[in-house]
């Protein structure tokens, strides 16, 4: 199950080209379905920021950078839903 993340804006030699529309997998573990497996994952990177070693980006579910509630309450709305490819 892909979810949308906020536009991303590339630029190119200091031209800003047009945005680029992105989707991240929930099912974080990869195991077909969003489950404790995933929680434990989420657990794990909780409070992360990119610099540090527990972070994941498997668990930054709105590519913010951060691993925080915006992410756990993300994945929270798609708990023990099936993932498809």
């Amino acid at each position: 199950m892909a979810i949308a993340v906020p536009p991303v804006r590339f630029s190119l030699g200091g031209q800003i080209v047009p945005s680029v529309a992105m989707t991240r997998q929930v099912d974080v573990k990869g195991d077909g379905v969003g489950n404790l497996a995933d929680v434990s994952l989420m657990a794990t990177a909780y409070g992360s920021s990119l610099e540090t070693a527990k972070h994941s980006s498997l668990a930054d579910l709105n590519a913010d950078i951060r691993v925080r509630l915006a992410d756990a309450s993300v994945f929270a709305s798609y708990y023990a839903a099936p993932a498809y490819s």
